[in-house]
């Protein structure tokens, strides 16, 4: 079985092809870096350029057919990508891609969409808040929970720049 990985330079990718490596299934790894572990664990490397999505889309193409791939492991950065093009690309290349759809992505990489879906769908989740409440945890909207994170303690820190990219939970 022939799979692709990509962005197989991140933890969960690498660790994902060193599970599938121990059943000797024939790997290709792609990444945008030149030097990761997808060059020591991988059967196939290939440095993944920095294009336009119809030239990724074309690049992609080629290794589907190149490769004979059977199917894809998708890493964060191209989960969008792949989610838009899944039905596509599983139809005229013959594999199965590992990705919600695209609207989960989207759910999934908004907080303020991942809050409304939670409350519409009665999973307990903690209330948004106003900012002069304490304490209180403040996100970037957009993007991965536990980077750009604020938290604040108490009414004595006071120095807080908040726009409309955060998102304000109380604790």
């Amino acid at each position: 079985m022939n799979i692709l990985i990509t962005c197989i330079g991140s933890a969960p990718q690498s660790a994902i092809s060193r599970t599938l490596k121990k059943d000797n299934y024939n790997l290709i790894g792609i990444d945008i870096q030149k030097f990761c572990v997808g060059n020591f664990i991988c059967d196939t490397f290939i440095t993944c350029p920095r294009v336009s999505e119809d030239k990724y889309k074309n690049f992609i193409e080629n290794i589907l057919k190149k490769h004979k791939i059977d199917c894809v492991f998708v890493g964060y950065a191209e989960l969008l990508f792949f989610s838009k093009n899944k039905n596509y690309l599983e139809s005229n290349f013959k594999c199965r891609i590992f990705v919600n759809d695209e609207q989960f992505i989207n759910i999934s990489n908004n907080k303020k969409l991942t809050y409304d879906f939670c409350k519409k769908n009665n999973i307990n989740v903690p209330d948004i808040k106003q900012i002069t409440e304490r304490p209180i945890i403040l996100k970037p909207i957009e993007g991965c929970g536990s980077q750009g994170i604020k938290i604040i303690k108490d009414n004595t820190e006071n120095d807080i720049s908040v726009d409309d990219n955060l998102s304000l939970i109380h604790i």
